[in-house]
């Protein structure tokens, strides 16, 4: 059995090492867009009843009214920090998974150059 036969399966195995890793990429990239899409739903949510609040704050409210609508933005600040959290969790998860990938990949592009290498020389 030559070098490059030899070396092949080692090949297969870090191919499949970095397509795995290129799925966990993918899987931590959607991740990351999900959250994301729901840090900026709940800004827009947030802006969205401050203009209404205006509106009604505008031709006057009750003082229990007032408290209802502090202890909601109060409600709704948390919930935000809470995603912005998530969103920094997926960002550290995604940068590991890429760093995964890159090694994988680098790891299978070198093999790959080795049994081409090897396959050559027995050519010759």
């Amino acid at each position: 059995m030559t070098k490059s036969q030899r070396m092949k399966p080692v090949l297969k195995i870090a191919e499949a090492r970095e397509e795995t890793a290129a799925k966990e990429l993918g899987v931590a990239q959607r991740h990351l867009d999900e959250q994301k899409t729901r840090l900026n739903e709940l800004y827009e949510y947030r802006k969205e009843y401050l203009q209404q609040t205006d509106v009604v704050g505008g031709k006057g409210i009750s003082v229990a009214r007032y408290v209802h609508i502090q202890r909601f933005l109060n409600n709704l600040n948390i919930a935000i920090e809470q995603q912005q959290q998530m969103v920094e969790q997926a960002v550290r998860l995604c940068e590991e998974r890429q760093r995964y990938w890159q090694e994988a990949h680098t790891k299978s592009q070198s093999l790959d150059r080795v049994v081409q290498h090897y396959a050559r020389q027995e050519l010759h």
